[in-house]
């Protein structure tokens, strides 16, 4: 009786620590996708930072007044061994805002601390923050391009494919128009032969 609870008791121990592996290693898997997806574009550096934006996490945001174009960016830092992640918010009123970001370690890729967000302030001309600015927007209008050029491409093929289509619609009319027009002529032609000859006896 002992030795079956205790069988029992360690199928279950078991049954629960390969569950907890599997969820454990399907989590890290997802943190591997979200890593690579990230596609950092070195933008410029300045005495402290070296700025790099996500491209994939540009987009432009018309629903908010004033509307605002949103990116992931990274801090670099030039001196010491750590980097910041946050948020830009660039406003089409030429201002800019931080939100609260998460420090790393460079060498394991660790979160080591937080640091507090930067409220609204004027994006001033040929600062640091200015190219970071135009380089987002730059990111977003390409794009939009190619979007724009995409679904031109599509529209196109899409078009070319409805005239393909009706050319062979009509071919295949013509076709069976031929067809038809043959089989009469020749069940015609049997029937006159066949008249002829009624007439001749």
């Amino acid at each position: 009786m002992y030795s079956s609870n205790i069988h029992n008791f360690l199928m279950r121990w078991v049954g629960a620590f390969i569950v907890k592996k599997i969820i454990i290693s399907f989590l890290f898997f997802l943190l591997c996708i979200v890593s690579v997806k990230a596609e950092w574009v070195d933008t410029i550096s300045d005495a402290e930072f070296k700025y790099y934006v996500d491209r994939s996490s540009v987009r432009y945001v018309n629903t908010h007044n004033p509307p605002y174009y949103l990116a992931k960016v990274k801090l670099e830092s030039l001196k010491e061994n750590y980097y910041i992640e946050t948020n830009i918010y660039v406003y089409e009123t030429d201002a800019f805002e931080f939100s609260k970001g998460d420090v790393y370690n460079k060498l394991n890729g660790r979160k080591i601390d937080e640091v507090e967000g930067l409220s609204v302030r004027p994006i001033q001309g040929g600062s640091t923050i200015y190219k970071i600015s135009s380089k987002i927007i730059q990111i977003e209008n390409n794009q939009q391009q190619y979007i724009k050029n995409e679904n031109k491409k599509k529209a196109e093929e899409a078009e070319q494919a409805r005239k393909h289509s009706k050319i062979v619609g009509a071919m295949t009319v013509s076709f069976v128009v031929g067809i038809i027009t043959s089989i009469g002529r020749y069940f015609y032609t049997r029937y006159k032969n066949s008249k002829k000859n009624d007439n001749e006896e």
